[in-house]
């Protein structure tokens, strides 16, 4: 589970030299990926709205894994594995699955798009099948 705002947070710190953050050119590494993380940051910008656009993804994806082999990074992913009924996190579960309804809603009614962004329902399995395609090591995390 991620950490509600946070990406807004580090958005809004300091970048350059004396500053929080400094560029790095990630290179000559082994490299632990958030799956997760991964595809909402990639599939944010894409349009979802009229079926997923896994075209679009798979495109993206692949862009992404070759960069990295670009700069000699291999890549290992971790996604997240299936959740029981009884366990502790089932609530929130239940909370975004709500949330993912509201905003599928807000997609459908809203007039002027917002800043709503639903993944389509075979992301994880899209990215899968490409990480298998294109050969990254990857693990489902059991939960």
């Amino acid at each position: 589970m991620g950490i509600r705002g946070l990406t807004a947070y580090v958005g809004t710190l300091p970048f350059g030299e004396g500053k929080v953050w400094e560029s790095y050119n990630l290179h000559n590494t082994n490299l632990v990926i958030d799956g997760c993380g991964l595809y909402y940051h990639i599939c944010n910008g894409l349009n979802s709205k009229f079926g997923g656009q896994y075209d679009q993804l798979q495109n993206k994806i692949k862009e992404f894994f070759s960069k990295l082999q670009l700069n000699n990074v291999v890549p290992y992913v971790v996604l997240d594995g299936i959740m029981a009924r009884d366990e502790k996190k089932f609530a929130t579960f239940m909370k975004r699955k709500t949330e993912r309804i509201e905003k599928m809603n807000n997609l459908w009614t809203l007039r002027e798009p917002g800043d709503e962004m639903v993944l389509p329902r075979l992301t994880q399995s899209t990215i899968v099948q490409v990480l298998q395609e294109i050969k990254v090591p990857y693990a489902v995390a059991d939960l």
